[in-house]
């Protein structure tokens, strides 16, 4: 008889989760409030900017709630799910889990909890809410609308009356021209001094690395800055500031002959003395 329950918890909790997963994919868009229930100000310990990022990261439209929003969530609250963070009650421990709500409050996601026992509340967050997060990072989200949803036609009218769509449409190409010459000036950045382009690129490129070793076995931090990011370690303690370079996965070291980038799903640190370069892999999560 205890088989059979189990056999029967284990299905529902596997069509709890397929479930789940689904309602997320009905949603196309995730808002994200200024402050939490338990943060004393916005954006306390930048973990809604992490949010943010991270929901960004993985493949969803992420907004906060009081940016300007998309004109079809403008008029339709129902696309978008609301992220909430809660901290749960626990013992000498920092425990955090996410809760995606639709436009009538309805939980329609629920995270894993994630949790920790640093103690320094900025370092302890950061670390709960990544651990929290991990059930939205391999969902493998896609958005999939729904077949009786429409366009609203106020917003069709708008667009044929007014000539708007001219005007954004200069816009538009306005900011691509000045995104490729930043994107060109950015290239050009990283090519000075010209006599170590060669040596980067050959170790980037390069089929195998020798496995490297480690610089620290303690686990950085990334938390979003302007330009870049913030480095710490688990005491708070700041190893170093990353800004970026107009590549993907490539940072340049603020005030340092080095850069991070990612090879084979390692974070590398590339120095270069003058001597040669040294190339360590280091423990880095964004």
């Amino acid at each position: 008889m205890s088989k059979v329950i189990q056999f029967f918890l284990v299905l529902v909790l596997l069509q709890t989760s397929v479930f789940a997963q689904k309602n997320v994919n009905d949603y196309k868009y995730i808002v994200i409030p200024n402050q939490f229930d338990f943060q004393r100000s916005d954006d306390q310990y930048q973990l809604n900017s992490l949010t943010k990022f991270l929901f960004n990261k993985y493949g969803y439209q992420a907004y906060f709630e009081d940016e300007d929003l998309p004109v079809d969530v403008s008029q339709d609250r129902c696309l978008a799910l609301k992220a909430d963070l809660k901290k749960l009650k626990g013992f000498l421990i920092t425990r955090l889990q996410f809760e995606l709500k639709d436009c009538n409050g309805n939980i329609v996601s629920t995270s894993k909890v994630g949790e920790t026992k640093v103690k320094q509340y900025d370092t302890a967050y950061n670390i709960a809410l990544r651990q929290a997060f991990e059930t939205y990072q391999n969902m493998n989200y896609t958005y999939e609308p729904k077949e009786d949803v429409k366009t609203p036609v106020v917003a069709i009218e708008e667009v044929v009356e007014k000539p708007i769509v001219k005007q954004d449409t200069i816009e538009q190409k306005k900011e691509l021209a000045e995104a490729e010459i930043q994107e060109e000036v950015a290239k050009k950045q990283i090519e000075i001094p010209e006599a170590k382009t060669p040596e980067v690129e050959k170790v980037v490129s390069t089929e195998t690395i020798p496995q490297p070793v480690k610089i620290s076995d303690k686990s950085w931090y990334a938390t979003p800055i302007d330009n870049g990011f913030q480095v710490v370690d688990s005491s708070k303690n700041k190893v170093m500031t990353l800004l970026y370079s107009g590549a993907s996965d490539v940072y340049i070291v603020k005030d340092e002959n080095a850069i991070v980038f990612k090879k084979e799903g390692y974070w590398m640190y590339s120095s270069n003395d003058g001597s040669g370069i040294k190339v360590n892999r280091i423990d880095l999560k964004f």
